[in-house]
This record gives structure tokens, sequence and C-alpha cells, in this order.
């Protein structure tokens, strides 16, 4: 393409360019994230997860484009039939502040999901790390939120979970968030 640094592609090209296999570069603008965001909801899956794969991989510096649509991306991740696109909208929305309130719908989605052992490794693991932020600031519910994760057996569960359980209930040992990167 013949552009200029600062003129941002339409979502047509950056369609063509996630169905060309081909990373998009470097995003220019507001403009090019909300397009991403646009190709979410694509009917195309594969073009769907290279978008939400495209979002995921974009500059914590954009991560604040995202934020008005917080409730949008946990619908999608609530209704997403692909494994790995749910995997990578839990990242996105792990990278958001929590908002107050919580959304019960979501929190008892992550529960559920982290405990699930049919569930992907991923996803529980994001699930996890979402369930932890959301009951951090909630001292009612964080009682029963370490209960559930105490009870996760740590020699039945694979190294990522493993690791992930350690470093959530340090957190909460720390009374601190857990790192968002």
């Amino acid at each position: 393409m013949n552009r200029s640094n600062d003129s941002s592609r339409t979502v047509a090209e950056l369609r063509d360019e996630l169905l060309g296999f081909t990373h998009p570069s470097a995003v220019r603008s507001a403009d090019e994230v909300q397009a991403l965001y646009a190709l979410l909801s694509a009917g195309e899956e594969p073009l769907a997860y290279r978008a939400a794969w495209t979002l995921c991989h974009l500059a914590p510096t954009w991560d604040a484009v995202l934020r008005e649509r917080y409730d949008e991306l946990v619908a999608a991740a609530l209704d997403c039939p692909h494994a790995g696109r749910r995997r990578l909208l839990l990242a996105l929305l792990y990278r958001q502040p929590q908002p107050e309130p919580l959304r019960v719908d979501f929190l008892d989605f992550c529960l559920d999901a982290m405990t699930d052992p049919a569930q992907p490794h991923a996803v529980r693991m994001y699930c996890m790390k979402l369930a932890c932020e959301m009951c951090r600031t909630q001292k009612d519910l964080l009682h029963e939120f370490r209960t559930l994760v105490e009870l996760l057996e740590p020699d039945l569960l694979p190294p990522s979970l493993r690791a992930v359980r350690r470093n959530v209930l340090a957190a909460l040992d720390r009374n601190r968030p857990l790192p968002r990167r």
C-alpha cells in the first residue's frame, strides 16, 4: 500500500490483510482498532479469530480504545462457540480494568469454567485470573473464591493451571492484583 502513516485502513482493507494470513502492519489509529473490533463479530470464524488475535497482540497503549466495549466483549466471550476465540476474548478482558459493579453472569461463567476440566487450559487460566480480579474487590466473595481455588487439587492440574493457582493464591495473600502482562 502506498499510504501515509497517518492514514487509517478501512475495515475491508484490514479484512483482506487478515484473510491473506498476513498480520496487519502496525495499527496507526483508534479507528483501525475499532475496525478490527468490528471484525470480531464477522460471520467467518477464521476472520473473527484473526481479528481477536491481532487485538490481543496490539501495544498496551491501544487497550483504552476497547474499555468502552467491555460489556460487548463479555457478551461475545459468553456466547463464543470457538474455544480459541473465547480464549482471546478473555485475554482482552483481562487486560481491561474490572468495572464496578461486577457482572455476576460473567463471574459465574468464570467460576464454572475455571473448575471445568472439559474447558481448554488457557480458558480455565484466564477465567481463574478474571475471577480473582472480580472477587478481590468484593470481600464477601473473596473467601468463597479462595476456598474454590484451594479445592483445585494441584497434583491433578496441568502445569499451566498449577502455576496460575499458585500465583492467584500468592496475590490473595499479598492483597495485590495479579500482573496484567
